[in-house]
This record gives structure tokens, C-alpha cells and sequence, in this order.
């Protein structure tokens, strides 16, 4: 629709914008555990933007050669599976999330950590609750419910969350999005697979 297009100009031009502010990856803080998600929760524009700055930080945008009007498409997708209505488990909290981990990845204690890495956990951290319906599995198996059904009372939650990020994966990043070859892209989707299925606590 119209909207969807507008938006998706919106923030073509708000990375773009981005790319080209020297103080992008240090903005409000947005590279440590000082920053702050309420202090942007009510900017659409500023939240989905924010995964892009983290890529910024560890230069994962040009090592990948991440093209922002993908980027951007996934983005809204991303947003769009989320619920309004959950209380937690929202477009806010998978933000919060990623700029949380990727405040972790500057400690020395993950120098170990390739780019690839590094790619493939901000990765996981932006689809890591996808349409999620603001239940957990325990509810799921109990209610006997259409997922839990498919997924056969196994992990439920996060193999629905994998299934959906996969997919969306395949359509938007992984379809001329990146410089990352086949294989590799088939390693980044199993490892994000592992990542999801240990939250499963």
C-alpha cells in the first residue's frame, strides 16, 4: 500500500542519512549499556534504523556490502510481524535486545568473535521473537494450539519464530541483500537456528 511505500522511502533516506553522520554509531549513547530504548520507543524511524547503526559499529554494513533498501524492506517486515498489542514482547523489546548485544560484543571477552559472527548474532537478536503471540509454550502445549501441533510440543515458540526468520531471510537479505555467498548464508541460517533454539529456557 501507499503507506508501506512511504515508510519504506522514509527510512531508505533515514540510513542513508545515517551512513553519512560521523557520530552515527555513538548517537544517544546507542554503543553502550547507558543507552536508553524509552527514549526512542515512540520514533518508528529511530528504532528501525538502530539495527543498522550497530552494523555500522563493527563496519559489518561495508564488509557485507548490506544493501539499505533490502535492509530497510526487512526491517518493516520485521516490525510488521510484531504485535501492537503484546506487552513485552514487541518491536521495543527485540530493539532493546539487539542494541543490548551488540553492547556486549565490544568486550574483550568475545574478541574471539569473526565479523561473521558478529553478523549472524545481530542477525538473530532482530528476529529472535518474530510474531511472537504473547504466550509461552508451557500455554501453548497445555491449549494444544495450531503450533504447538506443527511443532509437535518441541520448542514451539522459537521454532516458529526460526521458520518465519528463515523465510523472511531468504526473501529480503539473502536475496541480493549482502555479498555473502550461498553456503555461507546456509551456515548463518543454522547457526541463527542454534542461537533461537537455546533461548527455549
Amino acid at each position: 500500500n501507499s503507506r508501506g511505500v512511504i515508510m519504506e522511502e522514509a527510512l531508505v533516506e533515514k540510513i542513508k542519512e545515517v551512513l553519512n553522520d560521523p557520530d552515527a554509531t555513538t548517537w544517544n549513547n546507542v554503543d553502550t549499556l547507558q543507552f536508553n530504548i524509552i527514549d526512542i520507543m515512540e520514533v518508528d524511524l529511530e528504532m528501525l534504523v538502530l539495527p543498522f547503526r550497530l552494523l555500522m559499529k563493527y563496519e559489518l554494513h561495508s564488509k557485507f556490502e548490506v544493501n539499505v533498501e533490502i535492509w530497510a524492506k526487512f526491517m518493516l517486515k520485521v516490525k510488521e510481524y510484531m504485535k501492537i498489542d503484546n506487552p513485552y514482547h514487541n518491536f521495543v523489546h527485540i530493539i532493546d535486545v539487539t542494541q543490548t548485544l551488540s553492547s556486549f560484543l565490544q568486550s574483550p571477552q568475545v574478541a574471539f568473535l569473526t565479523d561473521m559472527d558478529k553478523f549472524t548474532l545481530i542477525l538473530a537478536s532482530v528476529i529472535h521473537d518474530l510474531d511472537h503471540p504473547g504466550t509461552n509454550n508451557t500455554y501453548q502445549t497445555n491449549k494444544k494450539t495450531e503450533l504447538a501441533v506443527k511443532y509437535d510440543n518441541k520448542s514451539v515458540l522459537e521454532r516458529h519464530h526460526i521458520s518465519l526468520a528463515i523465510a523472511l531471510f531468504k526473501e529480503t537479505i539473502f536475496n541480493g541483500g549482502t555479498n555473502i555467498d550461498a553456503a555461507q548464508q546456509e551456515l548463518i541460517l543454522a547457526d541463527v537456528e542454534k542461537l533461537l533454539l537455546s533461548t527455549d529456557m
